[in-house]
């Protein structure tokens, strides 16, 4: 913004591509269901010691094969019951990858198995920590656009978002 103020012909313009859905902490606890005291409680706890993110973690496991409760509790200081185990063991160890595959070549030939996997770690982490998101996909709601500096009033309001690249246009050519 410092920037902004000294350069009095520059604009910023902050928006997303779009959105993924709302995030909900305090979701899916058991007291909700059970009896008139509600507790909305979020165990950032369980979030606060996971060094990376699903992708990542799961590219890491597949990569780490019979290793891989190690690189897991290494990653998410998460110990996992004989069944989470298991269901791990069967999608890592169930899969065969060439010796010569490094963890970042771990990509799309591998994405239906890495799906699952990045499925599995994110109902773990957030049902332990009493995480919800109401989509797992992109929405069509509206995402929020900010912008400050010269020509800010064209990015004011609910706009479609070719509009925006529309407006962009219209600054560049002034």
């Amino acid at each position: 913004l410092a920037f902004i103020k000294e350069n009095p012909n520059t604009l910023l313009v902050v928006t997303a591509d779009h959105s993924t859905g709302g995030l909900t902490i305090g979701a899916n606890h058991p007291m909700l269901y059970n009896g008139p005291s509600l507790k909305y409680k979020w165990l950032t706890e369980v979030i606060r010691p996971v060094k990376h993110s699903i992708k990542y973690t799961a590219r890491a496991l597949f990569h780490a094969q019979k290793d891989w409760y190690q690189v897991w509790l290494d990653i998410t200081s998460q110990t996992l019951s004989t069944k989470e185990q298991a269901t791990f063991a069967q999608l890592i160890n169930g899969y065969t990858i060439p010796s010569d595959i490094t963890l970042n070549d771990l990509t799309d030939d591998h994405r239906p198995q890495l799906r699952k996997l990045m499925i599995e770690i994110q109902r773990i982490i957030n049902g332990r920590s009493y995480t919800g998101w109401t989509t797992g996909g992109h929405t069509g709601s509206d995402v929020n656009v900010y912008s400050t500096g010269k020509y800010a009033e064209l990015f004011r309001g609910n706009k479609d978002n070719t509009n925006i690249a529309k407006a962009i246009n219209k600054v560049l050519e002034n």
